[in-house]
């Protein structure tokens, strides 16, 4: 299956944060247990696209485009990765409010001290 064929199953959120517009890319929205996708740098959300109808089997997943590196703003004044944290943090409380999620980073160690909760 291609990229367009797996994004078409999915739907495509752009929520409004503080800090910007963040573009989400969901599948299987109804399901328990939220999976966060969160992909590393000079990539974009489709780092993900092989493995988006596996994770999405058995549970919902959101695949965040990391803001300023695809089609989420960047937040004014961001220089670097740490910039990032707290929008990103906004971002998923926002959309997912107390329900509980896993998170799934493929780099930006920084992200990875990010609270299980956010």
């Amino acid at each position: 299956m291609n990229h367009r064929d797996i994004l078409a199953q999915g739907r495509r959120i752009e929520w409004p944060t503080p800090s910007g517009k963040q573009v989400w890319h969901v599948w299987n929205e109804g399901a328990p247990r939220p999976l966060i996708l969160l992909h590393g740098g000079s990539g974009s959300w489709t780092h993900w696209v092989a493995n988006v109808q596996a994770l999405a089997s058995q549970r919902a997943v959101y695949a965040l485009d990391i803001p300023g590196f695809g089609d989420s703003d960047l937040p004014v004044g961001a220089r670097d990765v740490d910039d990032l944290y707290r929008p990103i943090a906004e971002g998923i409380v926002d959309l997912l409010g107390d329900r509980k999620s896993t998170r799934l980073n493929s780099s930006h160690v920084a992200l990875s001290r990010m609270p299980s909760s956010a």
